[in-house]
Parts: structure tokens; sequence; C-alpha cells
């Protein structure tokens, strides 16, 4: 089975908080071995990743992975960094990380929602090298098992998986504009409907370590998309 390996998205909700300072936001942004089902765009699937899957990636590129507050497309916080990780490490459960949380206006306003619990899961976003995932087909449904993955941010989310799953994956909207690379431009037409267009993917190979290319998104006018959708819904 074959299953896209660019701009995927998972999801984990365990060991996730605020440390006794009020200003230190830790947990796991993975958990080994523990069974994922994957029913979208991706195909329908379980998935699991294996202890050692990042240790590579942690070597070569870990002191360049950001941690964001939901993948950097919150529209007032944008893709401001929260803080540079003091731990970034694998250990028996998953992938650990624990960052001192910057004094930012951003920051501040984030830490009361982290503390209450009202925002309850941590997310990261990865690739697939070539080679890096192993397929078992035998069962009823395929299982897929990460090896190997590239990682290329993490942190926070508001909206981390699907009701009722305790790990799992964003929408699969917000998926596919991460994987097209969208560069979305907002037009106003003679009877002021709205269109949006969206442009090819810019993007570097699987097997990169750095992340494909994504045009910048103006926050304004992906709300502006948004409203608009909204009331074409109405």
């Amino acid at each position: 089975m074959n299953a896209p390996t660019d701009y995927l998205v998972r999801m984990n909700t365990a060991g996730f908080g605020i440390g006794d300072d009020g200003n230190t936001l830790y947990g796991y942004l993975a958990v080994f071995n523990e069974d994922t089902r994957i029913n979208n765009w991706e195909g329908d699937f379980t998935e699991r990743i294996a202890p050692g899957a990042f240790n590579r990636t942690l070597e070569r590129r870990g002191h360049r992975v950001k941690i964001l507050y939901d993948h950097g497309l919150d529209p007032s916080v944008g893709n401001k960094p929260l803080g540079k990780p003091s731990e970034l490490r694998e250990d028996a459960k998953g992938l650990f990380v624990e960052v001192p949380l910057d004094d930012t206006s951003y920051n501040r306003d984030l830490k009361a929602s982290l503390a209450s619990g009202a925002i309850d899961g941590m997310s990261f976003r990865f690739s697939v090298p070539a080679g890096g995932d192993e397929w078992d087909d035998t069962g009823d449904t395929p299982v897929r098992t990460l090896n190997e993955v590239i990682l290329h941010e993490g942190g926070p989310v508001t909206f981390p998986a699907y009701e009722g799953a305790s790990a799992g994956i964003r929408t699969s909207d917000d998926l596919q504009q991460w994987r097209n690379g969208c560069n979305r431009t907002t037009d106003t037409t003679t009877d002021n409907e709205v269109s949006v267009t969206v442009e090819p993917a810019i993007g570097t190979s699987t097997g990169a370590d750095d992340p494909p290319t994504v045009a910048l998104v103006n926050p304004a006018r992906q709300l502006l998309e948004q409203m608009h959708h909204q009331l074409m819904e109405v």
C-alpha cells in the first residue's frame, strides 16, 4: 500500500501541560508503539511509531525544530516560535519536549489556556523518508510502522484530533493545505463573489531533511476565506 509521505501531522495527549513554574511547556509529541487508525485522504490503515524513529532527525536537525502553536496557522500568533526547546529527546515512552516559554505577548495569552487544560493536545509535522516505513497487509486493515521520520515542527494545538480519538490527525482540509503548499490569493470578481486560487506545490524531495518550501499564507486573507465559506453555508 502507498500513502503520502509529506506534510503529515499526528497528535498525542499523553503527559502534556505546564510545569510548576508556570512558564515551561512539556509533553510528548509522539508515543511509541501506540496504534492510530488513519482514515482520511491518506487512506485507511493503522499506524504506529517505532522506538528510534526520531534518532536520526534529532541528530541531524534537532536544533532546528521549531515549537509553534497550531502549526503556525493561528492568525494572531502566526509562525512565531513559542520558545527554544531545552529538551527534545527520545525516551522509552516517546518523543519528549520541554520548552521554556519566551516572554512574549502571545505566550502570555496562551499560558492561561495551557495551564487550565483548555488547550490539551500536542502534535507534530513530519515527513517519511524513502524506506522509512514498512507495511503489513496480512490483516483486515493494513498496518504502517514508521521506523524513521523527519521532524519539522510541533507544539500545542486547539483541535488536535477527531472527536473521540486519543491520537490521530488534524482535519483533512488543514493537511491538504500543508500537502499542496498552498499559496492562496483572494480576488473579488465583478459580482462581488470571492474566488480562491491554489498555486502548484513548491517542494523538495521526500528524502530531504528540510520540509518542502511552502509559500507564505496571508492570515488576513485566510480569515476572509473562512468567513466567506461560512456565510455561503448559511
